[in-house]
């Protein structure tokens, strides 16, 4: 039985779908590491991390690996299924419309590859749960 998510979105990720991201994540694999490495330069470890779109989690993951705490958030229960291969992250059933955290709770935040999927919300918005 496939599991989707329910949020009233457009789009809907099953199985199948999310397993062929597993394949085009290889394709990105330097597009994850630049971004990796463009919050290690901003942001040092340890710190809280909270990626929006966390898809099959391949971001999060190489973050993890680096001393951060990961947060993953998607949409989509396929994607979160396979994102949780990786041991370090966790991942969360939500999109970034309605993020069920706390004012605060983060040190940064990093989307890629989703700012098409975002609804109503802003990217200026999410200064909210920062760390200040």
């Amino acid at each position: 039985m496939t599991m989707i998510a329910n949020f009233g979105y457009f789009e809907r990720f099953n199985e199948r779908t999310a397993r062929v991201y597993r394949f085009i994540e290889i394709l990105l694999l330097w597009s994850y590491r630049l971004a990796a490495n463009v919050v290690r330069k901003f942001v040092k470890s340890p710190a809280t991390i909270l990626e929006i779109g966390s898809g099959t989690g391949r971001l999060a993951n190489i973050l993890s690996g680096y001393g951060y705490y990961v947060v993953g958030a998607d949409v989509s229960l396929p994607m979160i299924r396979q994102a949780r291969r990786f041991w370090r992250p966790d991942f969360i059933n939500a999109g970034s419309w309605f993020l069920p955290i706390m004012p605060g709770r983060f040190d940064a935040a990093v989307a890629m590859f989703t700012l098409h999927h975002w609804g109503g919300i802003m990217p200026h918005q999410l200064g909210m749960f920062m760390n200040r």
